[in-house]
């Protein structure tokens, strides 16, 4: 299940998952996951287990219409 994403290519190589669904929250359909704590995402799964594996904060990588930047999550654990 899950929110339906893909790969997003630009110049022949892999730069992270758009997501095409309507994910939770503060994420946005087109928005593109670019990284999870300093980890390039390139496939789905990748980014399934950096967050399984989280800890109490993450920070994250994104790109919105063009403009790239870093949220940071803090779990309420």
């Amino acid at each position: 299940a899950g929110i339906e994403s893909r790969p997003l290519i630009s110049g022949g190589d892999i730069v992270g998952i758009q997501l095409l669904g309507d994910p939770p929250r503060f994420l946005q359909r087109d928005d593109v996951i670019l990284g999870v704590d300093s980890h390039r995402i390139t496939e789905r799964q990748q980014l399934a287990d950096l967050a399984a594996t989280a800890g109490d904060s993450i920070a994250l990588a994104v790109r919105r219409a063009g403009v790239e930047g870093v949220v940071e999550l803090t779990s309420s654990r």
